[in-house]
């Protein structure tokens, strides 16, 4: 019987392991290291470069007011969350993202399913909302079933029928 003499010939199933784990991750590491050489300085003389700071960005302000936001339990005990809102602008408003997050009467967070963590909600509204109309929605909220404060509730998005769209950033 012939001896085999590289270890690679003697161990082809390790071969193939190492080249499976190890190609992808040598390949990803000289990705990461070649940017054309950029940050090669081949001159004493050279001075850094720095690069003009970037502008902030002034918060988006949406022209919808919350009236009001609150939960109550319906027949059954499931909470609902009742939210009220006001288009303060001059167009009608066809689709709109408002946010919350929820408390029990400890005060403490409630998540989805009980989860003590703070979880946000997203509620949809896809009706139209005329300028200055106040205009209420509500949303089950079974998933949030230890729920009885809404919290920080806010718009987040909306859509208006002009077509042009409003995000918080």
């Amino acid at each position: 019987m012939e001896q085999k003499k590289y270890w690679v010939q003697r161990h082809p199933i390790w071969t193939a392991i190492i080249v499976i784990i190890g190609l992808p991750m040598l390949i990803s590491a000289i990705g990461d290291s070649t940017d054309g050489g950029s940050n090669i300085n081949t001159s004493s003389n050279q001075s850094a470069v720095s690069a003009a700071p970037e502008p902030v960005k002034e918060r988006v302000v949406i022209p919808v007011e919350i009236v009001s936001s609150k939960i109550t339990p319906d027949s059954i005990g499931t909470p609902i969350l009742h939210v009220t809102v006001k288009n303060n602008s001059k167009k009608t408003i066809d689709a709109m993202t408002i946010m919350t997050s929820f408390t029990n009467n400890y005060d403490e967070p409630v998540g989805k399913w009980g989860m003590k963590e703070k979880d946000y909600f997203a509620g949809l509204v896809q009706d139209e909302i005329s300028p200055n109309e106040t205009y209420s929605s509500e949303w089950n909220l079974a998933v949030y079933d230890t729920a009885t404060k809404a919290t920080g509730t806010e718009v987040y998005k909306v859509h208006f029928t002009d077509g042009e769209t409003l995000l918080v950033e």
